[in-house]
């Protein structure tokens, strides 16, 4: 990585070179190297991997925003590096940041979605609903929670209907499902009740 970051150095010193194109790639495959790090709960070196991805992409915007403003996946890929700061700044306990860069993440993230058009991309979508869902404990308002909530669980379920493959995507679905369901279980039973005390009181 520091051999890598050495020569991403020399290019950026280097006037027309292929700097930020080379930036972008390198965060792609930092991104998802952290992802799969991550996922095996090697916290650590996800975060180093997410803060270099994170980095490199802000150096990359300065050097040529106009990337930024044409390419819809480019776009996703800087919401999704907004998004893995702001679960690690959480992790550090620092809400008010986290938010900061969420809230970022969303802008950039729908701006992605709504340049890629539908029927949409399965990875913008499943980050843009993660985003929205990580919001919902980001924020005290309940009518909030409950657009973001709405927000988060329409784009997951667009990601798995253009992923099916995507088993962790499926298995967190079915988890609010069943969520809901347990909810409309109990307000059927509520009803139910009330109807039989009005039977019984006619």
């Amino acid at each position: 990585m520091e051999v890598f970051n050495k020569g991403l150095k020399l290019l950026e010193a280097t006037p027309g070179s292929s700097f930020a194109q080379e930036s972008i790639r390198a965060t792609q495959e930092m991104e998802e190297y952290g992802v799969m790090v991550d996922i095996q709960l090697n916290n650590d070196l996800a975060r180093q991997l997410f803060e270099q991805a994170f980095q490199h992409i802000e150096r990359a915007r300065a050097a040529k925003p106009e990337l930024f403003e044409q390419n819809a996946d480019i776009q996703s890929l800087y919401g999704s590096c907004l998004f893995n700061k702001a679960r690690m700044v959480t992790h550090e306990g620092n809400e008010q940041e986290s938010k900061k860069l969420l809230d970022k993440a969303i802008e950039i993230l729908t701006k992605a979605e709504d340049m890629q058009g539908e029927p949409g991309d399965a990875k913008t979508l499943e980050t843009l609903g993660q985003a929205y869902m990580m919001s919902t404990v980001l924020t005290e308002d309940e009518d909030s929670i409950m657009d973001a909530y709405n927000a988060a669980t329409d784009r997951l379920r667009r990601a798995l209907e253009l992923d099916p493959s995507n088993s962790a995507l499926r298995k967190q679905l079915d988890a609010i499902e069943a969520e809901g369901g347990d909810d409309d279980f109990e307000d059927d039973d509520e009803d139910d009740f009330e109807e039989g005390d009005e039977e019984d009181e006619a």
